[in-house]
């Protein structure tokens, strides 16, 4: 582990702050807002644009190159609350304590829609997947549902008694999830407009214990929901309080309680989630110092921390995971804003890490890793839940991964092909029964072939190495792909692969 040494920019001061980092964080820039505090941020989907709010509703867009706003834009009379992009970064949605959401066109700063149905704070935000439904919560107890950007009032979901403060789709539009302060997860199925599933929020890790929900959030790929919560309860005797503050994750898919992060120093108002699911980001401050901490999901162990002078307000990381953004102030009471620019390094595996939407099942140890070079040829896959066309496709996208293994030599596809339309082999029970025969044909030692069954929102794929000699089963390897989509699929094809042959570097 190696040792960093980080300066803070104060004033014209440089002040090295010797940190132990498995997470690399370099201050890039600080950029000045006026004199208004800033209440929220938001980074754009190609790192290229920063949104900022203030608690007068004045939103200032920044190009993150650039020192200078791209836009100031002014509608809002009272605190934003939440920012949004929309994909591709076309529209910029905010919400404030005035009870109005407002639109904006982001190329020329154009007011092109507000929103006023709500007739509460809106506290909550977010589109969906297309960017065709937009959802709000907040004071109400309630959450709205628009067509965007058209602004059309598709309806209303009701179910929680108190707050809303988080609102979030699957990954399709017809699903919802909400978290209130009523302690409650709902998730809603947005085609009948109810609720289809409910969880109570009970985490106690003290007997007797009370508990307030403060903040929620959920992984990129759906797979989990995290709740920041106060747990509070009486001392023997009664002479004062006992508190902790505790980050709950819960399953997306049925509810359950997954794991706990305890001790953290303070509220978790806010917290972001690097992509991968490696690290949940947190304010862990002190009373006596501002912290920003990085900590890894999986081991609860602190893997980073980042100490400042400057009041930590709210932050956010990049879609990408090489930027984060904080908002920050000279102290509790001063309105004397500022956002500061890391560029963030992350080594995150390629499959992921906590309840990672990839998991291979199977041994990991290469098929193929001494010998040879073996000539091989990879069959189609059969497919069962997806379109035909996978079957094809998975096989090309597997070649180009093996290609780069020093064991194997491929066979070109297009003999595999002409082979394949002779024979009228299709499904990868035919082939293995007859691999002699077409390895024979084929000139090759062994052959992979396989399936590609979709179950609900999962793909499982699975590779089977057949020795040509003796038409026997090698060895089989399978990967599991939680909430998967089309493309997810084929970057799990990628992750399956050195389990096959070994690839150098992999």
């Amino acid at each position: 582990m190696k040792q960093l040494f980080i300066y803070l920019v104060v004033g014209a001061v440089m002040l090295p702050v010797p940190v132990t980092a498995q997470v690399d964080l370099y201050l890039k820039k600080q950029l000045p807002v006026k004199t208004e505090r800033l209440t929220a941020i938001a980074i754009g989907e190609d790192n290229l644009l920063i949104a900022a709010g203030t608690k007068e509703g004045t939103l200032f867009i920044y190009d993150a190159e650039s020192d200078d706003p791209v836009h100031e834009l002014k509608f809002h009379r009272k605190a934003i609350n939440e920012i949004i992009f929309s994909a591709g970064d076309e529209y910029l949605v905010a919400s404030a304590d005035d009870k109005r959401i407002s639109v904006w066109e982001l190329g020329s700063g154009t007011l092109l829609k507000t929103l006023d149905e709500f007739n509460g704070k809106i506290k909550v935000l977010c589109l969906s997947p297309d960017s065709r439904l937009l959802a709000a919560g907040g004071s109400k107890k309630e959450i709205l549902l628009w067509e965007f950007p058209g602004g059309f009032h598709k309806g209303t979901l009701k179910g929680h008694d108190d707050e809303v403060i988080y609102v979030v789709f699957g990954t399709d539009k017809n699903e919802l999830l909400s978290v209130g302060k009523d302690r409650r997860l709902i998730w809603w199925d947005l085609k009948q407009m109810k609720a289809i599933r409910q969880v109570e929020i009970d985490v106690q890790t003290m007997p007797n214990s009370g508990i307030d929900i403060l903040s929620a959030g959920s992984d990129d790929s759906r797979l989990f929901i995290a709740v920041g919560l106060d747990e509070q309860v009486l001392k023997k005797g009664g002479q004062g309080m006992i508190f902790k503050y505790n980050m709950a994750f819960y399953d997306w898919n049925d509810g359950s309680l997954v794991k706990v992060l305890e001790d953290n120093n303070r509220s978790i108002r806010a917290f972001d989630i690097t992509p991968g699911n490696c690290y949940i980001v947190l304010d862990n401050s002190t009373l006596q110092q501002n912290i920003l901490t990085f900590r890894d999901i999986t081991s609860g162990h602190t893997a980073y921390e980042y100490k400042l002078q400057e009041k930590i307000l709210t932050f956010a990381v990049a879609p990408k995971a090489d930027m984060l953004v904080a908002a920050l102030a000279d102290s509790d009471n001063s309105d004397t804003g500022r956002l500061n620019l890391w560029e963030l390094n992350l080594e995150v595996p390629s499959q992921g890490c906590f309840m990672s939407k990839f998991a291979i099942t199977s041994p990991q140890t290469p098929l193929l890793d001494s010998g040879g070079p073996f000539v091989l040829a990879v069959m189609p896959f059969s497919c069962s839940g997806l379109e035909g066309e996978m079957g094809l496709s998975v096989p090309r996208f597997l070649e180009s991964k093996l290609v780069n293994s020093p064991y194997v030599q491929l066979v070109e596809r297009s003999r595999i092909d002409e082979i394949i339309k002779e024979l009228e082999f299709q499904e990868s029970r035919y082939i293995e029964k007859q691999a002699a025969r077409i390895g024979k044909i084929l000139g090759a030692r062994y052959l992979i072939s396989g399936s590609i069954d979709k179950l609900g929102r999962d793909i499982i794929i699975a590779a089977k190495l057949v020795d040509t000699e003796t038409s026997e089963i090698t060895g089989i390897r399978e990967i599991k792909c939680q909430g998967c989509n089309v493309e997810d699929a084929f970057k799990a094809v990628y992750l399956l692969a050195p389990t096959l042959a070994r690839i150098p570097g992999e």
